[in-house]
């Protein structure tokens, strides 16, 4: 069996009576295996982790090199070299401590990566929803709604790769979670409100930029508003966004089949990405977590959503609740086969 190892598993190979797997029983498993798997993101969480000791992370790396692991985008043999090298760094104090601050570095950029990916598809399905739930004219208001969507985006591409990016770094400075998802979801409401905005200015054949500068008829203005006025979905954004609300499941049901619609429509781009179809269903339920029950998302969220890109082809073991339930959604079979692994690798 080819098996896609999470970060804890690592941490498991470690005797420690808190463990909840024994330690010789999980590696028993990871021998049968034809091949083992681990992210890069999962490996650097790993490597710079503090929970463990240099000297307990040094002793499960040598346990996994007499194991068939590949580290994501190398083979075998520069897998060998990659974990011999860590563990050179982890004998000297003073070279890891330089090796650990660049390797942080890379895996925020790689998690600030992610997100940007997540936060922006996000948008791309609250704006395919708004037109399956309120139809735009072909011609001049599917026309403009495209330019000024397109124009939306790709005029706060810098500012919201720089706030992700700040957010990940006080993340990380600070060390408090709730602020990290308070800040996300703050600012996906903020591009959800502004989506509307275009959206409106759409449905009255009108530029959000027209309508600043009063260059429309008041007839324009007044569809513009109207809708806005009317729409309970953004008076909600509103009220998250004015009342900085905890409470931020949106008036949309799990069985609204615009937002069902709106999911298989965006899913129909992401092949192009060479997406796995395991990935795009986790992302897909993500979504609608979010936009339906007002789930929070955490950064440790993007790490484990990466790992869906591999399991077409892998098993997959992990011991996160979060994961193990969207991988019973999305895969009963491999999730009930990893339930099995996990109990028999018990104390």
């Amino acid at each position: 069996m080819k098996t896609l190892i999470d970060t804890n598993i690592l941490y498991y190979l470690r005797p420690n009576f808190e463990n909840p797997l024994d330690h010789n029983k999980l590696f028993q498993y990871l021998e049968s295996c034809l091949e083992i798997k681990v992210t890069q993101l999962n490996f650097l969480e790993f490597y710079t982790s503090e929970k463990l000791t240099n000297i307990e992370k040094i002793d499960i790396l040598k346990k996994i090199l007499t194991l068939n692991i590949k580290v994501e985008n190398l083979n075998r043999e520069a897998t060998r070299k990659y974990l011999h090298e860590k563990i050179k760094i982890l004998k000297s104090f003073q070279k890891f401590s330089v090796s650990k601050q660049g390797n942080l570095q890379k895996k925020q950029e790689s998690e600030k990566q992610i997100l940007v990916e997540f936060f922006e598809s996000i948008i791309a399905i609250f704006a395919i929803y708004l037109n399956f739930e309120s139809p735009l004219a072909d011609g001049i208001q599917s026309k403009i709604f495209e330019e000024q969507f397109t124009s939306l985006i790709k005029g706060n591409l810098e500012l919201n790769d720089d706030y992700i990016e700040e957010t990940i770094k006080n993340l990380y400075k600070n060390k408090i979670n709730k602020d990290f998802r308070k800040s996300l979801i703050q600012q996906i409401f903020i591009m959800l409100f502004l989506t509307m905005h275009n959206f409106s200015a759409s449905k009255a054949e009108a530029y959000l930029s027209e309508i600043n500068e009063k260059k429309i008829t008041d007839e324009k203005y007044k569809k513009y508003e109207d809708y806005l006025a009317n729409n309970e979905l953004f008076k909600k954004i509103l009220d998250i966004i004015n009342t900085d609300s905890s409470d931020t499941k949106l008036p949309i049901k799990h069985s609204d089949s615009f937002m069902n619609l709106a999911i298989i429509e965006y899913k129909k781009f992401l092949p192009n990405h060479n997406y796995s179809n395991h990935y795009i269903e986790a992302i897909s339920i993500v979504f609608k977590n979010i936009l339906i029950n007002g789930s929070k998302f955490e950064k440790n969220d993007a790490i484990d959503l990466l790992q869906f890109q591999y399991i077409d082809e892998y098993q997959l073991l992990s011991l996160e609740t979060k994961l193990k339930n969207l991988l019973e959604k999305i895969d009963p079979n491999m999730s009930a086969n990893m339930g099995t692994i996990i109990d028999n690798c018990r104390k």
